[in-house]
Parts: C-alpha cells; structure tokens; sequence
C-alpha cells in the first residue's frame, strides 16, 4: 500500500534485544516521503509474529517518545497478549465493513476488548467501504 520496504522488523529486533538503542530503532523504520515511519512486525506479511508482548509494550514507549502518534495494526487486538500494549494506548480504533459477517465479528472483537480493560471511551468505530456500491447480481 505504501510501497515501503523495512530492512528491519519488530521481530528481528526482537531476536537482538540485547542490543537494541534508540539508534537502531530509528534505523528500523522505513519512511514514507510523507515523513511516516513504519516498522514491520515481520519481514512476510503471512508469517507469524513470535514478539514478546512485554517486548512490544516497549518497543511501543521507545515509538511514543519519539512520535506525536504510533499506529499497531493488529490481526486481532483481542488476544490477551496485546493487553500490554492496549493499556498504553489513548484510542483503540477498530476498522469494520457494515456487511453482516463483519458487523457480528466487531461486536465480539468490541466485547473482547472490554474484558481486557480497554474502555469504551477509548475504542473508535470506523466503517470501512459504507458508502461502495456491490457488484452483486439480482438475477
């Protein structure tokens, strides 16, 4: 979508914690012309990411330090390992299509966060494609 491509991920740095500084951080990201930083959980978009939770709250400090907003893109931000990073979040915007299968998968997603503590004065509802004609045929 950005056409970005990190040298660097979360996870890889992550497997170096030891050594990890601000400066290799900022080495981390890939920056967008619109002056956007991205870091990358893992270099393949299928693979899955095998990064601490704690090691993500931190890394996410190290990112709040530096910028004025930090963007997770979670698969699902209802697993009880992100609770970490949640907590340290001042919104949690969820992105739904208004189609049935979706809208049922966003009221549970919304309960999940709930029981992990995220409260509804932080959450954001976005709807995704609500005003995108269908292809659909009536015959």
């Amino acid at each position: 979508l950005l056409d970005l491509e990190p040298q660097h991920s979360l996870q890889s740095l992550a497997e170096h914690a030891e050594y990890v500084d601000q400066e290799m951080i900022d080495k981390a990201y890939a920056v967008h012309p619109s002056g956007l930083r991205l870091m990358a959980s893992s270099h393949t978009a299928h693979a899955p990411s095998q990064v601490d939770a704690s090691w993500c709250a931190s890394m996410t400090r190290w990112a709040q330090l530096a910028s004025d907003y930090v963007v997770l893109d979670y698969p699902s931000a209802s697993e009880a390992q992100h609770q970490q990073t949640l907590g340290l979040s001042q919104s949690v915007v969820v992105v739904t299509r208004l189609d049935f299968p979706c809208t049922i998968q966003c009221h549970s997603l919304l309960d999940s966060l709930r029981n992990l503590g995220v409260s509804d004065q932080q959450i954001i509802v976005v709807a995704n494609r609500c005003n995108r004609r269908t292809d659909l045929d009536v015959s």
